[in-house]
Order: structure tokens, then C-alpha cells, then sequence
């Protein structure tokens, strides 16, 4: 599972790099945080009890949580800000879904 992840990320990092190159309109950064963050969140669902997957949740999440800091800073009042800043919250709470 984390080879489709990171091959997804460098599909999109890639993608991203060529339309930047022939000067296409590159994927726009609140998208890739919002793809992060779904994808994210499936793991959240799915894996919630294993304590490696979730490790590895932890660390994706910061990583959304840096990258959206630094979309924040570059683009202040962006409309999609709040969203993406909701959704990391959900994200970042506790989940007992097997539990139940």
C-alpha cells in the first residue's frame, strides 16, 4: 500500500513538474492537499487499529499539516483554507471505528 501511495505522490509531483515546464497551469497546491488528505483519511478508516499503519497516518498528516501551513502563507485568504483546515482536524482526532 505505501508503494501506491508514493507513486501516486511522484505521479502527481511529476505531472506537476511538466505542466510547470510547458508552461501548462500546474495542479493547483490546495488540490494536492486535498488529495493528501483523502487518501489520508481512507487509511484513517480502514487501518485504524494497526499501530504501524497508524504511525504511518501520523506522518502523512503532519506532512499535510506542513504543506497547508505553507499554502496558507503563500495564499492567505484562499476560499478552499478553512476546508482543508476542518478536514485535517478530523483527521487528527482519535478513532475507535473498530471498536464499535
Amino acid at each position: 500500500m505505501r508503494a501506491i501511495h508514493l507513486a501516486l505522490g511522484l505521479g502527481l509531483g511529476a505531472a506537476m513538474a511538466t505542466a510547470a515546464c510547458a508552461g501548462e497551469e500546474a495542479v493547483p497546491e490546495e488540490r494536492i492537499i486535498e488529495h493528501q488528505l483523502d487518501t489520508t483519511q481512507s487509511r484513517v478508516l480502514r487501518d485504524s487499529d494497526r499501530p504501524l499503519e497508524r504511525s504511518q497516518v501520523d506522518r502523512d498528516l503532519g506532512a499535510a499539516e506542513q504543506r497547508l501551513r505553507s499554502f496558507k502563507t503563500r495564499k492567505p485568504n484562499a476560499a478552499r483554507t478553512p476546508l482543508l483546515e476542518r478536514q485535517l482536524d478530523r483527521l487528527s482526532r482519535p478513532t475507535d471505528l473498530r471498536r464499535r
